[in-house]
């Protein structure tokens, strides 16, 4: 399942972390909310007219990689002092190097699977 969503933006929060929020609502009237690296839209300012453009796909995960993934990770103290260069690029996740390890196994089963 695939789908493309254009949805005008009807705010974006900015506030003290590095982080901001972006909603937006399209004519049918369903919300869209996302984070997004404060650094992506530090140039937005109050007033300017924007439109969230995304496009998505759903896929459905092997049962033998969702039971990996299952199991979680315990909090790793050194992920709250991330460089300041990998919390900009986007990457936000909860359990830090674990949780990249098993996404890049995933996207290997994922892709033998396809290819099967």
């Amino acid at each position: 399942m695939t789908g493309h969503i254009s949805a005008p933006v009807r705010r974006i929060l900015k506030g003290h972390s590095d982080r901001a929020f972006i909603h937006a609502v399209d004519d049918a009237g369903l919300e869209y909310k996302i984070e997004v690296p404060l650094a992506a839209v530090q140039d937005v300012g109050p007033g300017q007219r924007h439109v969230l453009v995304l496009s998505w796909s759903l896929q459905q995960v092997p049962a033998e990689v969702g039971a990996v993934n299952a199991q979680p990770s315990p909090p790793s103290p050194i992920r709250a002092a991330a460089p300041l260069e990998r919390r900009r690029s986007g990457v936000h996740g909860v359990h830090g190097p674990a949780l990249q390890l098993d996404a890049q196994q995933l996207r290997a089963r994922l892709s033998r699977a396809h290819h099967a």
